[in-house]
């Protein structure tokens, strides 16, 4: 007989703006995605949020089918101008699981969620994704900057976390919960344990606007009009 072991899981719990226009809603929210740590035996996992100190509230269930492809960047996304599409940076991604596939740019222009990924504290989409070796993918043709991030441009380093973001789960959160701490944990079916997810503090990104632009002043009579986009 083969006794097989479940991995851990990796949780992920995502303090970032709506990821589609289709997730707007009063309360804050945050998106939930798990995976297993390495390719395995992995039945899926559900996340608890830490309520008095106990992992008693469960926000989400990843089943193993959704599992989120993640892994580390092997180098720094250099800086880029978010308002163009990037076409002259390429670099490459390690996945610890899942696998990825390349589109095309009029694709995302169709659908801003396409291969929509959060590199670092980023949201990108990318077009190309080339295996080149096991598990490695080079990817470039990317629209920067998404959602808002676009302050996170020249925000990178090597081993940043790569995370595809097509499997997010937005899970509401309470207003009363914006400016606390918060922890989380996913744990694999099967097993009881997990490693803890810290939010210090959540800020509830999901609910603050995007950075105002064409910004202009004018003078009317003794007063100032400003009025911006």
């Amino acid at each position: 007989a083969v006794i097989v072991v479940p991995l851990l899981s990796r949780g992920f719990v995502l303090d970032i703006p709506y990821i589609s226009d289709a997730q707007a809603q009063t309360p804050p929210i945050v998106q939930a995605l798990a995976a297993p740590w390495a390719d395995g035996a992995w039945p899926g996992a559900t996340i608890y949020q830490a309520i008095d100190g106990e992992y008693s509230d469960e926000i989400a269930a990843v089943a193993s089918s959704n599992a989120a492809a993640w892994g580390y960047m092997s180098a720094a996304l250099p800086d880029r101008n978010p308002n163009i599409w990037d076409r002259l940076s390429s670099v490459s991604v390690v996945l610890q699981t899942g696998s990825l596939t390349g589109c095309t740019e009029a694709q995302i222009d169709a659908d801003p969620t396409r291969n929509l990924a959060l590199i670092g504290d980023e949201l990108v989409n990318f077009t190309t994704a080339t295996l080149t070796a096991t598990r490695t993918y080079t990817l470039s043709g990317f629209k920067r900057g998404r959602r808002g991030t676009e302050w996170a441009c020249g925000t990178h380093a090597a081993r940043d976390v790569f995370l595809l973001l097509d499997n997010a789960q937005d899970v509401a959160m309470g207003l009363s919960e914006v400016g606390t701490n918060l922890s989380f944990k996913a744990v694999t079916s099967g097993r009881t344990t997990g490693l803890p997810i810290a939010m210090d503090p959540f800020t509830g990104a999901s609910l603050k606007p995007y950075a105002p632009c064409h910004l202009t002043a004018t003078l009317s009579g003794s007063d100032w009009v400003f009025t911006w986009v």
